[in-house]
């Protein structure tokens, strides 16, 4: 039985993505997005792979039992591949992604941005 937590006069169910599958979403859609957006996604999987950073091994088992097998085989690929190709270089996106993080208070190179999301994707992504 799960621990209840209610917030306000009613309780409310709130359900949330685990990270890998939200990570997986990030990465689909990344080429989709417009610059803007694509720069905060980029922030966004960086955060989530800091944050998970001690689960990456736990992520990568949700990855393989859980979602893998739930989705169309070249988006698989697509992920295994979102390390390397998605993040083999310092890219606008990533840039930009650097220049929000440093707006607020965060300054944090281009390179680290692109070498945590290159490596926290290829565990997980594995």
């Amino acid at each position: 039985m799960q621990p209840e937590y209610p917030v306000g006069p009613k309780a409310l169910e709130v359900r949330i993505a685990n990270a890998a599958s939200y990570l997986a979403q990030k990465i689909l859609v990344l080429d989709r997005r417009d610059a803007a957006d694509r720069a905060k996604d980029v922030l966004y999987i960086h955060d989530t792979l800091l944050l998970f950073g001690t689960s990456l091994g736990e992520l990568e088992g949700i990855w393989k039992a859980k979602i893998v097998s739930s989705i169309h085989t070249n988006a698989a690929r697509a992920l295994r591949a979102a390390g390397e190709r998605g993040f083999a270089e310092v890219s606008d996106a990533v840039r930009g992604a650097g220049l929000i993080a440093g707006k607020a208070g965060r300054p944090v190179s281009p390179e680290e941005i692109a070498q945590v999301c290159r490596t926290g994707l290829t565990k997980v992504f594995s």
